[in-house]
């Protein structure tokens, strides 16, 4: 958030005002961390359509309300409940796509999604920053824009038929489900330790090592955002020819690769492409997770499944840099980079064994 230093200044009286600022931004990830799974069970036991419309007022309520206050804690109270609403709206969007549709174009529109939520991030940092010039409140403004989309879930949202089964009363999914999905939440919290070195230290990488200005360093980030939102799009198009675990072993090569050349830069371009490149390993990510996912999620279970995903993919973001830390304290963030690649090599080597131990299976067993 560009605004995130003229709001420390605006409370620079208030004890800790450098620290208050910052959990501006990172108290909606706690709060999706904590809220997700919860958001999951409640789906489960009543419903979708009744906790997304509540998740969309409640969104613009807590995102806006920041504009009008005058003292800092009111607005990290507003932070906190606009992070309850994002864990309603993430978990019951998602499992939503996963009940009105399946197999391929489930695939497509899980790509559409993702490619969405990165043109939106896009967006928002560059309004953002184009309001922040306005004043440290407008901003907090942006979020009344979900009002147009309150009417639209009235609408066209409608509760998906579940006679199969009965609603699951149980506050935990079974020993089952749960053994398989547990493969799926580490490789999300992993995954989403490492990636997040890009938004929480690149910009000061950029700054540190090329000395250009703060637009050059949106432009990065923006850009990186826009390639990774066209990748997602094709998700659906390449799950018609592999399959998921394949699919890591691209993305996962293709951040590596990124990481390496950002790493390695002497000059502002090159810092540019190897972002880039990580945005193109990115944009199958988070729609290739949820696919991986919902192949294990009973109906029963779905919304669960889902907001165990959500929790991990947060809790990753969240305690990125406190783990990454103590990394670029040691390294210094270049070697950081090609250290965090070479372990993203070592991810994508973990499921090329797998595929080859499916077809070596697959190939035995047609021989007997």
């Amino acid at each position: 958030m560009p605004a995130l230093p003229q709001i420390r200044d605006q409370f620079i009286t208030v004890p800790h005002s450098d620290l208050l600022a910052r959990m501006i931004l990172a108290l909606p990830n706690l709060m999706i961390t904590l809220c997700a799974f919860f958001a999951g069970w409640i789906i489960d036991r009543i419903g979708r359509r009744k906790l997304l419309i509540s998740g969309l007022f409640l969104y613009v309520a807590s995102g806006s309300l920041p504009f009008f206050l005058t003292s800092i804690y009111p607005i990290l109270l507003c932070r906190l409940v606009f992070g309850i609403a994002l864990a309603s709206l993430m978990t019951t969007s998602t499992t939503l796509i996963a009940d009105y549709f399946s197999g391929e174009q489930r695939n497509r529109l899980m790509g559409v999604q993702a490619g969405c939520m990165a043109f939106g991030a896009m967006a928002v940092l560059l309004l953002s920053g184009f309001c922040a010039d306005i004043s440290w409140r407008a901003p907090f403004l942006m979020y009344l824009c979900a009002l147009c989309v309150i009417p639209l879930a009235f609408k066209y949202i409608h509760e998906p038929k579940r006679n199969e089964t009965h609603p699951e009363k149980t506050f935990l999914f079974g020993r089952d489900t749960l053994k398989k999905t547990s493969p799926v939440y580490i490789v999300a919290y992993s995954s989403m330790v490492v990636f997040f070195i890009l938004p929480a230290f690149l910009p000061f990488y950029i700054k540190e090592s090329t000395f250009v200005d703060n637009k050059s360093v949106a432009l990065v980030i923006a850009c990186m955002s826009g390639v990774r939102g066209c990748i997602a799009l094709l998700y659906g198009m390449s799950r018609r020819w592999i399959h998921f675990n394949s699919v890591f072993i691209l993305i996962f090569t293709g951040m590596a690769l990124g990481y390496g050349i950002i790493g390695f830069s002497e000059h502002y371009i090159q810092i540019l492409i190897g972002a880039l490149v990580c945005g193109a390993g990115l944009g199958f990510l988070l729609p290739n997770l949820t696919a991986w996912a919902m192949e294990y999620a009973p109906l029963e279970h779905r919304g669960k499944v889902i907001g165990g995903l959500t929790m991990s993919i947060y809790f990753g973001q969240f305690s990125s840099p406190l783990i990454l830390s103590p990394l670029v304290s040691f390294c210094g963030m270049a070697r950081s980079f090609i250290v965090l690649g070479c372990a993203l090599l070592l991810f994508a080597g973990f499921f090329t064994v797998l595929n080859l131990k499916k077809i070596f299976k697959r190939n035995y067993t047609g021989f007997n």
